[in-house]
């Protein structure tokens, strides 16, 4: 059916201070097209009368596109969206009646979240959980401004509803105002916006590395498992090595990670010696690293390593007496065959135990001179009976008494 238009003009007692309509009587004007709007619907003042019943009014949303002055004519125009047995959803849109110019209105009833979205700015925000809500957006010259809108653009206009009830939805989307022509998207390569099957577009797309090749398409780039020369040193398609232990593995940046053999002491690292690093089977001496980056032994290390010749390693090796030398041989010491130091003899391997030595000229191997017969101390478990004394003899035995 044809619904009712509503026509009147802007009233004296309508005006403000501003020299416009007051935003109270907007209201007052939709009330009075509401109420021709109930009357074409049968549910007026004779609905009223005759059935002790009314209508009233639950929510409304009210934007304001213009203002209006006094003299002005406007119109109202109505739509019905939606009804039930106790319930009507409607929109009104006010005009100038003179010009009768479109406006666009953007008009939405949801459940739970909903949003919505022209020109990819937010215009609707219904969110959290709720029955039935409504909104609307008008889009004046002043609204499409400041969405970044001019007329005869294309736009989108995006919805977005998150459900939370399990046994009841509400869901009308109405637009009015809008030239409906059915277009195709195109993407363009070379207008620097990344669309459809395009893996890429800086609006260059000049091929350079780490760029985008003239058809969209990735340009040669540090993670695409191919060794560009220059600038990378290598590429296996993830480049997520910190280090690559004795081996090289590739690192971010496409550079080799740090490794055991490119001279310079990274991570468990004791020395790197690079290309002078030695085998651990072979290597030895101050300052020299093995090819698994530890550190040679040598002499000092204060660990006696026999298999390069060391008889001796302390850690200070200073030469003192019984101790060892700083070429790691051995210091003077007893057993050496030579008399050095505290020693009152040394045969070398001659020594003979302090429990058996004994005789004229045998060294103990504490390198001390072992008893003898004739040195003043009559050594008994040697079988001496005397040694020095009247009536002793030279094998330190009594002789004869008168």
């Amino acid at each position: 059916m044809s619904l009712p238009r509503f026509e009147t003009a802007i009233r004296p007692e309508w005006i403000d201070y501003n020299g416009h309509m007051n935003m109270a009587y907007y209201v007052v004007v939709f009330d009075r097209a509401t109420d021709l709007l109930f009357d074409s619907l049968g549910v007026g003042q004779a609905y009223r009368r005759a059935a002790g019943h009314t209508m009233f009014a639950l929510e409304s949303h009210v934007t304001y596109a213009r203002e209006t002055k006094l003299g002005d004519r406007v119109a109202v125009e109505c739509r019905l969206i939606d009804a039930d047995a106790k319930r009507l959803h409607f929109f009104l849109r006010m005009a100038m009646a003179a010009d009768g110019a479109p406006v666009a209105t953007f008009d939405f009833t949801g459940d739970d979240d909903v949003y919505g979205f022209i020109n990819g700015q937010l215009v609707i925000d219904l969110g959290g959980v709720h029955g039935a809500s409504s909104a609307s957006v008008t889009l004046d010259a002043a609204e499409a401004a400041s969405l970044g809108m001019v007329d005869g653009g294309w736009y989108s206009i995006d919805m977005f509803q998150a459900e939370r009830h399990t046994c009841a939805s509400t869901y009308l989307l109405t637009l009015g105002g809008f030239v409906h022509t059915v277009s195709q998207c195109m993407t363009i390569c070379g207008d620097g916006i990344v669309a459809g099957t395009e893996q890429c577009d800086n609006g260059t797309n000049n091929g350079t590395y780490g760029t985008c090749n003239a058809d969209c398409t990735l340009a040669p780039y540090c993670g695409d498992d191919k060794v560009q020369t220059p600038p990378e040193q290598c590429d296996n398609g993830s480049n997520l090595a910190t280090y690559g232990g004795t081996a090289e593995e590739c690192g971010p940046g496409c550079k080799w990670a740090p490794f055991c053999g490119d001279g310079v002491k990274n991570g468990p690292e004791a020395c790197d010696q690079g290309m002078n690093d030695q085998s651990p089977s072979t290597a030895y001496g101050a300052n020299v690293c093995t090819t698994a980056c530890k550190v040679a032994p040598y002499c000092g290390d204060g660990v006696p390593q026999s298999s390069f010749g060391e008889q001796c390693d302390n850690g200070t090796n200073n030469g003192n007496y019984g101790t060892c030398n700083p070429n790691c041989t051995l210091a003077p010491y007893c057993g050496d065959g030579k008399k050095n130091g505290p020693e009152g003899c040394d045969n070398g391997t001659n020594n003979v135990s302090p429990s058996t030595a004994y005789g004229m000229g045998v060294c103990t191997t504490a390198c001390t001179p072992a008893p003898y017969c004739g040195d003043g101390i009559v050594e008994t478990q040697f079988g001496e009976q005397c040694d020095g004394t009247a009536g002793c003899n030279a094998m330190c035995q009594l002789t004869g008494t008168m």
